[in-house]
């Protein structure tokens, strides 16, 4: 789960990924996040899938996503990268791991993204 759920366009956003459990009794030993864009992945508009690209929608979609390095849950991380080496997601794992009842959050930060028209 993603919070806050909605950002505002044009504006930058503090936001965690939230893991909100682990399976049966395992503890969660880390956490990997893509960002659909369409290009390699598939995207729903509303309510189906959508053949096209992200950026059929928005007007600066590319490198507006950046993990923060954060190793108070996980000790590793880095960030996934599309071929123009834009963020489109991140890993953390090693270290510690989280109890499988308890919460967890990823930091990660949107810069101002643009709707298109």
């Amino acid at each position: 789960m993603i919070e806050p759920p909605q950002i505002t366009e044009g504006k930058s956003s503090d936001n965690d990924v939230v893991i909100t459990h682990g399976c049966g009794d395992g503890a969660v030993i880390g956490q990997s996040v893509v960002f659909p864009d369409g290009d390699s992945s598939t995207i729903v508009a509303n309510g189906n899938p959508y053949t096209g690209s992200l950026r059929d929608f928005l007007q600066n979609w590319g490198g507006v996503i950046q993990f923060v390095q954060d190793r108070s849950l996980f000790s590793e991380q880095d960030r996934k990268v599309d071929a123009n080496r834009n963020t489109i997601g991140f890993w953390f794992g090693g270290g510690r791991s989280l109890a499988s009842y308890a919460f967890g959050r990823i930091p990660f930060v949107s810069s101002a993204i643009l709707f298109r028209g």
